[in-house]
């Protein structure tokens, strides 16, 4: 049985090879489905205090060709509160 140092030391061997492509830079709506090189970090916190009012956003999946165009806001739930049920358009 091999140790855990031996067995990690011959997997990074040939992961070092992998031949992964290198990163590039795409705009923002052409990056649907591309996955990150490197972490992104803001400058700074949003919100900028502890207290955030607005948990998210909430779509109706076969209405959302493209995520990234504008959506249309049905109703504003402040954080606690229930929302009533998506409809259509």
């Amino acid at each position: 049985m091999r140790s855990l140092n031996d067995t990690l030391a011959q997997l990074l061997e040939h992961a070092e090879g992998c031949g992964l492509p290198a990163g590039e830079s795409v705009p923002l709506y052409s990056a649907l489905g591309k996955v990150l090189a490197h972490a992104v970090h803001s400058p700074l916190d949003v919100p900028a205090y502890d207290n955030s009012q607005m948990d998210g956003y909430a779509g109706v999946a076969v209405e959302m060709n493209n995520a990234l165009e504008p959506m249309l806001v049905s109703q504003r739930i402040p954080a606690g509160h229930a929302g009533d049920p998506l409809t259509p358009g």
